[in-house]
């Protein structure tokens, strides 16, 4: 039999084998698995639409690549927020953060005792409550 010269599939429109007896033709491609006898793969009603798909599948393609490179770029952008992040996170900058709060206070004329803020300038307690707290108390009400 002589070697048959087979179109591009009308699928995907990737190049077409034969099988080793020469009966079947199938696509190259990992995504296609149709098997065709060989002396239909070339019929075809329009070559048109191979042309179409030969073109989407390019498209694709060209899209696929944009869209692989962006993921990259947002996972490089996501690395340096997330050392920013630590960076922000560190124990010293906690402590200094903690260092300048106590001069601040200071120079308010802020004290805390049992959880209670005194405020020099004010004259008067500050009561600071904790949310679990109030809603202890308002159950209790409730309840009572």
């Amino acid at each position: 039999m002589s070697e048959l010269k087979l179109l591009p599939c009308p699928f995907c429109g990737g190049e077409a084998i034969l099988s080793p007896d020469g009966d079947f033709a199938t696509c190259n491609s990992e995504f296609c698995t149709v098997w065709v006898r060989a002396k239909r793969w070339n019929t075809r009603t329009d070559d048109k639409r191979i042309a179409e798909l030969e073109s989407d599948k390019r498209i694709l393609m060209r899209e696929t690549a944009q869209v692989r490179t962006n993921n990259v770029n947002n996972l490089k952008w996501i690395a340096d927020l997330q050392a920013q992040v630590d960076a922000l996170n560190s124990p010293v900058l906690k402590s200094e953060w903690q260092e300048l709060q106590a001069q601040l206070d200071k120079v308010r004329g802020v004290k805390q005792y049992d959880g209670h803020i005194y405020d020099n300038r004010l004259r008067v307690p500050t009561v600071v409550v904790r949310y679990d707290d109030l809603q202890q108390a308002l159950q209790e009400k409730d309840d009572g």
